[in-house]
């Protein structure tokens, strides 16, 4: 599965051409939906976890928080990252401000928000 996602979501291979080099290289026969079933398996086992991550930022006493452009279905988001020492969150949202911050740490949070100097989050 490791190899599996890097080929497909760091290098851009499709489903299909991941499951032919697991084909080729190391004898697995996967089909393309195949590919597609055990992301979704992999997701759902993740998700518990994936959804508690967030809490644990308010504890930390610094965060780091960056933010760049993004895409999805060609419709313009925001890609956000927020990590502590223990804990790393990616979101993917469709606005950039305090509001979508503040959400995730709170807007009392009292540790120290290191970020780019974007205006929207001098309130934290």
């Amino acid at each position: 599965m490791s190899l599996a996602a890097r080929l497909n979501k760091q290098m851009g291979l499709s489903h299909q051409r991941t499951a032919r080099v697991l084909e080729l290289g190391y004898g697995l026969k996967w089909s393309r939906s195949g590919v597609g079933r055990a992301w979704e398996r992999l997701g759902n086992l993740a998700a518990p976890t994936c959804q508690r991550l967030p809490s644990r930022l308010p504890q930390s006493p610094v965060v780091w928080l960056d933010d760049t452009g993004w895409r999805v279905g060609a419709q313009p988001q925001n890609l956000r990252v927020l990590l502590s020492e223990q804990v790393t969150v990616y979101l993917i949202e469709p606005h950039r401000g305090y509001a979508e911050a503040a959400a995730i740490l709170g807007e009392d949070y009292a540790g120290f928000l290191v970020h780019d100097g974007a205006r929207c989050f001098y309130g934290l």
